[in-house]
């Protein structure tokens, strides 16, 4: 911006996108979406607003859609269109930060203790106690994302990968996490288990 030219606002436009479109990346990362969403931005900002996280209307036509104006149909931006979209794309970062810097939940569940045993690289777990009520497990760390229910009284897991879950179900399992993380039932138990597993059409998937 302090260069004042047209060059100036559109590497200004430009940052302001790339920085919104991060965020919004980063915010259904977090939220187990990312794999699930469309390549839309405007369909992605519907499903955060969808589970609960506020992206205005505004964000999309003053800094998304300038962007694309500018780079499709070489549209040069003005000062006041330059200035308008890096002060939203600075709102929603502030917006968002509390969001960002909660710990993403990757195992919902009741609480239990766990021995481990090491003997060179070698690690085994032993739990103590074995829960009651079942858990959900986010598997981030595999090269395709999964949703896995390990019912610990059964000694079962049950797996689907998230690329195998359509787009309104993830939602609504998303939904369903954040209420529980929210209502602290992270900790006890989630009581939405039929849902849940409706959602995972866990009988389809051994």
């Amino acid at each position: 911006m302090e260069q004042q030219n047209d060059r100036g606002y559109s590497n200004a436009l430009g940052n302001a996108k790339r920085a919104v479109c991060q965020r919004i990346d980063l915010l259904l990362a977090r939220n187990h979406l990312l794999s699930n969403s469309p390549r839309s931005y405007i369909k992605r900002i519907e499903i955060l607003n969808d589970i609960g996280i506020c992206i205005p209307d505004i964000v999309w036509e003053l800094v998304i859609e300038s962007r694309n104006s500018m780079e499709h149909e070489y549209v040069i931006p003005t000062h006041q269109k330059a200035s308008y979209a890096l002060g939203i794309a600075d709102l929603v970062m502030k917006s968002t930060n509390e969001e960002i810097n909660h710990p993403t939940g990757i195992l919902l569940g009741p609480y239990f203790q766990c021995q481990m045993r090491s003997s060179g690289d070698n690690h085994r777990f032993t739990i103590k106690e074995i829960p009651k009520s079942p858990s959900l497990f986010f598997d981030v760390f595999s090269q395709s994302p999964s949703v896995m229910i390990l019912d610990w009284q059964d000694q079962e897991a049950r797996c689907i990968t998230q690329e195998d879950i359509c787009n309104c179900d993830a939602i609504a399992l998303t939904k369903i996490v954040r209420d529980a993380r929210v209502h602290g039932y992270s900790s006890y138990g989630l009581p939405e288990w039929e849902s849940i597993r409706k959602i995972l059409r866990i009988n389809e998937h051994p």
